[in-house]
């Protein structure tokens, strides 16, 4: 853009914010800066419908951001800004970025042989790649692996909704907090929060092995129940534990997590600041 344009720009802006208290202002699109970047118009035509095998299609496109619980489908999102908004004025404004998310659907059939690609879109936020597949299950965190993905698979798996920095129920409003949903995922030696926000190829919005904890509890509200951790660097998480559809709380789960992070933490080294056995909190 010319400096004539930006000034004009600059000058539009001063005014339809002065008066009118808001303005959008549309931008050739670009890449938000998070992966995906390999997503676009011509990625369908890569692919040959009856030809194009699924492990193809991951090699060339990497980790899918979600697929379907009988892998029949994989789903890659890509997201770009499209414009930016402005609101305020006489001293005070805020502003931010206006995305569009692309995703790029495949579809296989029973032997893993491609029926279809096609790509959509959304516009202001984002669906996530498993909503557009009616699916809650994160590839990563239902155990999608390929050759190149690791060999592990976690001990449990649960869809929950991450509170960082949140000690239970403490603190005025907490129970009503909604928090970042996702997988919690415990291995032998770890457990990592993969948000369905976030790209599959991103990694993990955490990983905490088990030695980095010193207590990990339950704390309770009237029915409610969340699952508290606390790490040796003072940091707090806590997380609500959910059923496969991501709705009702899952206390069954929520125990099994509970004495999987216990059992790992309570492996050579004491599971709280005092070196007692962490318990569920009354």
């Amino acid at each position: 853009m010319s400096a004539r344009n930006l000034a004009a720009l600059g000058l539009a802006l001063g005014l339809t914010v002065g008066t009118s208290g808001c303005l959008i202002v549309p931008t050739p699109e670009y890449d938000t800066g998070k992966a995906r970047a390999n997503i676009n118009k011509k990625t369908p035509q890569r692919f040959e419908p009856g030809q194009t095998t699924r492990a193809e299609v991951m090699t060339a496109l990497g980790e899918p951001d979600a697929v379907t619980p009988e892998e029949s489908k994989l789903a890659y999102r890509s997201e770009k800004v499209c414009g930016l908004w402005f609101v305020g004025g006489y001293g005070s404004a805020a502003g931010g970025s206006i995305t569009k998310d692309r995703y790029f659907v495949a579809e296989f059939d029973e032997h893993g042989v491609l029926r279809k690609a096609e790509r959509s879109s959304t516009w202001f936020g984002s669906k996530y790649a498993g909503k557009v597949l009616n699916t809650s299950t994160n590839a990563a965190a239902a155990g999608f692996h390929n050759a190149a993905m690791s060999d592990e698979h976690p001990a449990l798996t649960v869809c929950a909704s991450w509170h960082a920095g949140v000690d239970g129920f403490k603190g005025k409003g907490r129970e009503i907090w909604v928090g970042e949903t996702g997988r919690l995922l415990i291995y032998s030696t770890r457990l990592e929060f993969l948000s369905d926000a976030r790209f599959a190829n991103t990694g993990p919005a955490f990983t905490l092995p088990f030695d980095s904890l010193t207590e990990a509890c339950v704390d309770k509200y009237f029915l409610g129940r969340r699952l508290v951790v606390h790490t040796r660097a003072g940091e707090t998480h806590s997380f609500d534990i959910y059923g496969p559809k991501g709705r009702a709380q899952n206390r069954a789960a929520l125990e099994q997590a509970l004495g999987l992070l216990q059992a790992g933490i309570g492996r050579g080294q004491p599971t709280s600041a005092t070196g007692g056995q962490s318990q569920s909190r009354p």
